[in-house]
């Protein structure tokens, strides 16, 4: 099936395209919601948008090299150190070779963010709370993107296993002779769920309850789960160190981080102190309706 081309009059769009960027625009409208609920400033984002942009574009290049390098080291000249040097620059920022890592952009991002933040005094968990529900709904639009566009990455599935939840590519660029499991559509489906679990909490104002970063940790764990469990569905060929999946033990790393973090750093306000700013205000609403009744004499 080719489903990656939209055409429009004289014109083809790529469907993956086109859905990303709906997603960009939903993923920063949640931003900005998550960001006044949290009382921090766009300010901090606008004033190094630069370093936000560039600096994670460049991990991003970075990871893809890397998983191209052995194919770079075969192009590499024996013995000539400048020639060596100049080919792996050039295959560096040669942007059509691999693309870019997402995976690596987004991990840039966050440790960009975090030198910034550090540096600036900015809330630094109060901002990964107001980030991580814009950061799944990306996501979500990303993995919905690559199903349409034959990104797909899943290994030969079940012939008894109907479309979509297997789907075979006749693009260009992608051929497959059998169908594969539809790993980019699983993901879509449960970051949905993680986002709509997510949402509720967030509109029950449990990030008022919960210390900063608490939030992202608990969201951080459910992503490692869910990446632990689509990585068996995948069929790209990674190192398995241990006889696993590297990105299965990275998901699993990033899931148990998630639990001693919440464990043995972020402690909440004892139980009394975290409501009260809501008693003060039922008090002081009581105090005034308590006025209003006093007849004067």
């Amino acid at each position: 099936m080719n489903i990656s081309i939209i055409p429009l009059g004289p014109f083809l769009i790529p469907t993956g395209g086109v859905i990303v960027f709906i997603g960009v625009l939903v993923a920063a409208a949640v931003l900005i919601h998550t960001i006044r609920d949290e009382e921090i400033s766009l300010k901090f984002l606008s004033d190094h948008l630069f370093f936000f942009i560039v600096l994670p574009f460049l991990f991003g290049r970075l990871g893809a090299f890397l998983s191209l390098w052995p194919t770079v080291r075969q192009r590499l000249p024996e013995g000539d150190i400048v020639s060596s040097v100049i080919e792996v620059l050039r295959s560096f920022f040669l942007f059509g070779d691999g693309q870019l890592q997402s995976d690596w952009v987004i991990g840039g991002f966050f440790v960009v963010f975090l030198l910034i933040a550090i540096w600036r005094k900015e809330k630094f968990f109060a901002w990964l709370d107001a980030f991580i529900l814009p950061g799944i709904v990306l996501a979500f639009f990303v993995a919905l993107g690559g199903f349409f566009s034959g990104w797909n990455y899943g290994s030969p599935a079940p012939d008894w296993l109907p479309f979509p939840l297997s789907v075979a590519y006749n693009l260009q660029e992608v051929r497959y002779s059998v169908p594969v499991y539809s790993v980019q559509l699983y993901s879509a489906i449960l970051l949905a769920g993680v986002f709509w679990i997510g949402w509720m909490l967030w509109e029950r104002k449990i990030w008022r309850r919960w210390s900063s970063g608490k939030f992202f940790m608990a969201m951080l764990f459910v992503l490692g789960i869910t990446n632990i469990f689509l990585d068996m569905f995948r069929g790209d060929v990674v190192a398995t160190p241990f006889g696993i999946r590297l990105p299965q033990l990275m998901s699993g790393g990033m899931a148990l981080f998630a639990v001693l973090f919440l464990l043995f750093v972020i402690r909440d306000k004892p139980f009394l102190e975290r409501f009260q700013k809501e008693e003060f205000l039922s008090h002081a609403e009581g105090d005034t309706s308590q006025k209003d009744d006093v007849v004067p004499k």
